[in-house]
Formats: structure tokens, sequence, C-alpha cells
């Protein structure tokens, strides 16, 4: 598994646990747990140098409906370049916008997340 894109599929399906979204910083601390011939895995994963991130609570309308969940279920990671998002509004918001390097899909609901690095387990991999 030495492609960023192999790790990453590996553990689609785990539970991603977000740990620290350190402001000061700019860094998101998770860990991943995956369980794989009974035997319970765990990953460390950090994003560094993050400059913009945006959760989005499931899609369209249903954005609205808000549940709490007991875990959150990594449904995919996938790395992105050709995502943009725009701030729209007056002129000073329209200065703000984010594209993010990589993707998490939790459920039905997304974190897009703008870093240039992922470390996952000690392991350093630039996605930006």
């Amino acid at each position: 598994m030495n492609k960023i894109s192999d790790l990453l599929d590996y553990l689609w399906g785990g539970e991603l646990i977000i740990e620290n979204i350190d402001f000061c910083n700019k860094k998101i601390h998770m860990k991943i747990k995956i369980i794989e011939n009974e035997l319970e895995k765990e990953y460390a994963l950090m994003l560094n140098d993050v400059i913009s991130f945006c959760w989005i609570n499931d899609q369209g309308e249903d954005r609205k409906n808000i549940y709490s969940w007991n875990y959150m279920e990594l449904e995919s990671i996938s790395l992105c370049n050709k995502v943009k998002i725009n701030v729209n509004g007056t002129e000073y918001d329209n200065c703000f916008y984010s594209r993010p390097s990589i993707m998490f899909e939790v459920w039905n609901s997304a974190l897009y997340v703008e870093a240039s690095e992922v470390i996952i387990n000690d392991i350093s991999y630039k996605i930006r």
C-alpha cells in the first residue's frame, strides 16, 4: 500500500472519530477504526496546514434535517483536484473560497478539507 489513494480506499467503511480541530496550528486530528478479520485496527490521521474546511450535512434540502449519530461511518475518502467551494453574498463575502484537497464522506454528508499534507500513522503524504 504505497500509494496514498490505495491507503485511503482501504480505510473506507471504518469509523471516523474527529479528535481535535486545532485552529491555532491549522491541524485536524482524527482516528479511523476498521475491523479486518475480526481484529480492530486504528489509524491516526492528521491533516496539516489546513487552509479551510467545510462540513455539509446531507444533500440538497435534506441538509437541514439534523439527526444524532451513535458513530460516523466513513463511506469514502477521496483526493480532490477539481472541487471549488465559493462563498456568495456581499462583495466582502465573495472574496472567500476553498479548493479542497481531500473529502471524507460520512453517511450522506461530506467534510471537505483544504490541506497540504495528510499524515497517517506517522507517514506523511503531500496532497496539495
